[in-house]
């Protein structure tokens, strides 16, 4: 199993660059039998979400213990992985919506358990 980590998304103004430089480093690093791209986001410097692209099924889910809030933020950073899972399934001749689903996951009920 290999194991990559970048600095995706780590600044909701500039996730485009960040998603356009990191599938290009993702695309020379992976091989093409990859299913699964894990892409933590952060948001504002408060709060995580979990980006799952499977590059099998074509689709992009949402992992995010409190989903409110940080709209601009949260829309930026959801097309630039959107842009990501498109880039990495160009190589691999997939052709997919790359929707975006969120997963049911249990609601946090603070500003500090996520």
């Amino acid at each position: 199993v290999q194991t990559h980590c970048l600095t995706l998304l780590k600044d909701a103004e500039n996730s485009m660059a960040e998603a356009e430089k990191a599938a290009k480093q993702l695309n020379s690093l992976m091989p093409t039998v990859t299913e699964l791209v894990l892409v933590p986001a952060n948001i504002t410097g408060l709060h995580w979400l979990l980006f799952v692209i499977n590059l099998q099924s074509g689709t992009v889910e949402i992992y995010d213990s409190q989903p409110g809030g940080f709209q601009i933020e949260r829309q930026r950073i959801q097309v630039a992985v959107r842009l990501l899972a498109l880039k990495l399934g160009e190589r691999r001749r997939i052709r997919a919506d790359w929707d975006l689903n969120s997963v049911p996951v249990t609601q946090q009920n603070n500003g500090y358990d996520c």
